[in-house]
């Protein structure tokens, strides 16, 4: 966007009523605020901003330039990790765009669903395409949920040789795979291999329903895989069904041995929120914590966490 588009739209958020928050971080940004802390991502040595940038909205809006500016206010603030995935629609076309320029200021990271080798380096290859860049920092396998994925992933074929094949090929720096339907799952993939990264759901609820917090975060501290939080709204239903707020949510994730919590914002005002939050972070005393489980704990499970499965199996 050229420099009048730019000005026009800072000029548009200055003048929204009923945003106190992003006003004061357009304040503090001329007075040089403080930046987003970062964390390293487990064994990776990659610094990363303990914000990411879910880019999944980029694929959803129906016309380009709203998605491009999400993603170019995004580094503005400062956030250093974006996320995305080849089954978000246009999200990689996109945030190719937003990164272009800047590929080697962030820490980029894709996903793959297709299970077989020949489907996995197939979408390699457009998500290094279409991204506008010869490499990825993270390649995660996306979405193992039941024990037909581990097979098909791991078996003959699998979409695990594609990957171990890019990343001596160069095209892939670190491997991580991601789950949020059954810990158990997640688990059991650790004993296939010993990836980088792992994401999966952290939030308030999680503690009281087929928890990813109590089993599989201790297993990825004692490996120092890099830990990726997602849904710390859990998708959203946090908040509408008035469990928690996002200045409540994400501080309780930032205070689990995290490194990076990827957040999906659908508007600038929810990015510079979290922005605002990553920026004047406090990790949380026990009884803070204490204090917000006992809160949430009635609206937990599957009414909350509508992704996991049952223990049946079913959603």
């Amino acid at each position: 966007m050229n420099k009048t588009g730019n000005n026009s739209r800072r000029g548009f958020l200055r003048t929204l009523a009923g945003l106190p928050a992003a006003l004061s971080i357009f304040a503090g940004e001329a007075r040089g605020a403080k930046e987003i802390p970062r964390r390293v991502l487990g064994r990776t040595g990659l610094s990363c901003t303990m914000l990411g940038f879910g880019a999944a909205w980029l694929g959803i809006y129906r016309t380009e330039e709203p998605a491009i500016e999400l993603g170019r206010r995004a580094l503005e603030l400062g956030v250093n990790f974006f996320d995305t995935a080849r089954d978000y629609g246009v999200s990689e076309e996109r945030l190719g765009r937003v990164l272009e320029g800047k590929r080697k200021n962030v820490v980029l990271m894709t996903k793959v669903l297709g299970r077989r080798r020949a489907e996995a380096e197939k979408e390699l290859e457009i998500s290094l395409r279409v991204l506008r860049t010869d490499y990825l920092d993270v390649w995660q396998i996306h979405s193992v949920k039941v024990q037909q994925d581990l097979d098909q992933v791991f078996g003959p074929d699998g979409s695990m040789e594609a990957a171990v094949a890019a990343q001596k090929a160069g095209k892939v720096r670190f491997i991580g795979v991601t789950g949020h339907k059954n810990p158990e799952i997640n688990l059991k993939a650790l004993s296939y291999y010993d990836f980088d990264t792992m994401q999966m759901p952290l939030n308030l609820v999680d503690p009281f329903y087929r928890s990813f917090e109590k089993t599989v975060l201790p297993e990825l501290v004692k490996r120092k895989t890099g830990v990726l939080a997602m849904k710390s709204m859990a998708g959203g239903w946090m908040l509408q069904k008035g469990v928690a707020r996002a200045k409540e949510a994400l501080p309780y994730v930032w205070s689990l041995p995290v490194h990076v919590l990827i957040s999906g914002v659908q508007t600038l005002e929810q990015l510079e929120e979290n922005a605002k939050l990553a920026r004047e972070f406090k990790p949380l005393s026990e009884k803070e914590k204490t204090a917000l489980l006992e809160r949430v704990q009635a609206k937990a499970g599957n009414q909350t966490e509508y992704y996991k499965m049952k223990p049946d199996g079913s959603l």
